[in-house]
């Protein structure tokens, strides 16, 4: 991966793992910048509740999380009317972009992501603006879905925070984590450009890549869909 086509691309996927640092987000991006699909942005739009908390709560939070990774996706009331208010003011200024949710794996996933979400721990059902109810793990399994097949059709980068995302496909994809000396100073230029705390922030910026047949020591040919990320 070069700098050119991962830290600077206009537009990035946002995964579920971000909601709760959306409070630390500069808001004074270009227009387009975030790309949300519309169940979470739905959410985003509703009232500050506990029972919202919970939902998003369970839905950023890794699997088998270590305690700073629980203290850091735990979303209390306090926290998501700071989330909110950010998100409000990110659409105002025509930061988010949303596309519609899918509830389909693209066909180039071959049945690769019929169970994901399964890992993710239940909470009450939340009800959304139309009317209907959500849950965690419906939740995990709609946006990821999403948010891959866009990424994997046209090459959207997608931005994740600390481990969630791939330890919630790393079982269903194969996951390539390169890290490249020349991309580091990059990488901090785009947290400073994303976040007002950068230097607390691990990020990870990925695209999911169908079509390929790799040669991988210990590994053999890997064909398929692959994510390739950039390590933290």
């Amino acid at each position: 991966m070069s700098d050119e086509h991962v830290f600077s691309r206009q537009s990035y996927l946002l995964d579920l793992s971000m909601v709760p640092s959306l409070n630390t987000i500069n808001q004074d991006q270009p227009p387009g910048t975030f790309i949300v699909p519309k169940t979470l942005d739905q959410l985003l739009r509703t009232t500050p509740s506990p029972e919202l908390a919970a939902l998003l709560t369970s839905a950023a939070m890794p699997d088998d999380p270590g305690p700073r990774e629980r203290e850091d996706s735990t979303i209390n009331v306090n926290r998501l009317t700071e989330i909110l208010e950010t998100y409000r003011n990110l659409v105002e200024r025509g930061v988010i972009t949303v596309i519609p949710d899918e509830s389909l794996a693209d066909v180039k996933f071959e049945g690769m992501l019929d169970s994901v979400g399964d890992g993710v721990a239940e909470a009450p059902a939340f009800k959304l603006l139309d009317g209907s109810s959500m849950t965690p793990r419906n939740l995990v399994r709609r946006h990821l879905t999403t948010i891959l097949n866009h990424s994997v059709r046209t090459g959207t980068a997608i931005l994740a925070h600390g481990r969630s995302l791939v330890s919630r496909i790393r079982t269903k994809l194969t996951v390539l984590e390169a890290r490249v000396d020349k991309l580091l100073e990059p990488k901090e230029a785009f947290k400073r450009r994303i976040f007002k705390d950068h230097r607390a922030r691990t990020v990870i910026v990925g695209v999911a890549i169908a079509g390929l047949a790799l040669a991988l020591p210990h590994v053999g040919v890997v064909a398929g869909v692959v994510f390739a990320c950039v390590d933290p």
